[in-house]
């Protein structure tokens, strides 16, 4: 699998199928497996004093990932 770069952009999927695009925060291995922080780019955009989404990836087989968003 390519290594995903920081600032770089693609497009998610939810569980219902609605795509989001989002940029890369940050990319780092824990335990020899990598992950990454993306935040939806609307959302980074946008300046509000509101919090922004920060979902973290894992990296998966065939360029795939999975993830969990925080708040």
């Amino acid at each position: 699998m390519e290594k995903v770069e920081v600032g770089e952009v693609f497009t998610i999927s939810d569980e219902a199928g609605e795509e989001n695009e989002v940029e890369v925060l940050a990319a780092f291995p824990v335990d020899g497996v990598e992950y990454v922080a993306v935040s939806f780019t609307e959302d980074l955009q946008e300046e509000t004093d509101e919090g922004i989404d920060i979902i973290f990836l894992e990296s998966r087989r065939r360029g795939r990932f999975s993830g969990n968003r925080f708040r």
